[in-house]
């Protein structure tokens, strides 16, 4: 998964971060307060993964799975 800033002004993507690990991401979540994501894994198993963003840095750490 990658984290992404979109620039208003010039329409540009530039990259902030990224995180692998986590095999075919479909459905993401934010928290209310914008600090962790949940990521649901579309495998036969399935399972959902949290992390928490630092949209200052682009870092994102996972929390748990």
């Amino acid at each position: 998964m990658h984290l992404c800033q979109f620039d208003t002004q010039s329409a540009a993507l530039r990259s902030k971060g990224s995180v692998s690990g986590i095999e075919n991401p479909s459905s993401l979540h934010y928290n209310s307060a914008n600090n962790r994501l949940y990521a649901v894994s579309e495998t036969q198993s399935g399972s959902v993964a949290a992390f928490h963003v630092d949209f200052a840095t682009g870092e994102m750490n996972e929390i748990n799975r």
